[in-house]
């Protein structure tokens, strides 16, 4: 009697532990296997990122066009007084930059 009772704690022993291991490993495969889905998120992540930053910088650069013109409009053939030569320079600068940025 002793020794069925031996062996059955020893078959229920290794039943346990070969739970264990498939347990361990399903929980193992889960973690990594989503590792490379979130890097394919990831990627996708940055394409869009990189369109949206375009897209702002195209904004940017149409409001800007449209603020020179309406200055350039409202001064055709007129004395332009200093603040407006300022600011018609800064935003012709940062027209050229955002352009330069657009090309990259």
């Amino acid at each position: 009697m002793k020794t069925d009772s031996t062996g059955f704690k020893t078959v229920v022993g290794f039943l346990i532990a070969i739970s264990t291991l498939v347990g361990t490993a399903f929980t193992v495969d889960n973690r990594y296997a989503k590792d490379q889905q979130v890097k394919q998120v990831e990627q996708k992540v940055k394409q869009v990122e990189k369109r949206l930053d375009k897209k702002i910088l195209k904004d940017r650069a149409n409001a800007l066009q449209e603020r020179i013109w309406k200055l350039e409009d409202r001064y055709n053939g007129k004395k332009i007084p200093a603040a407006v030569k300022e600011e018609l320079r800064k935003n012709k600068a940062e027209l050229t930059q955002i352009r330069k940025d657009l090309e990259k």
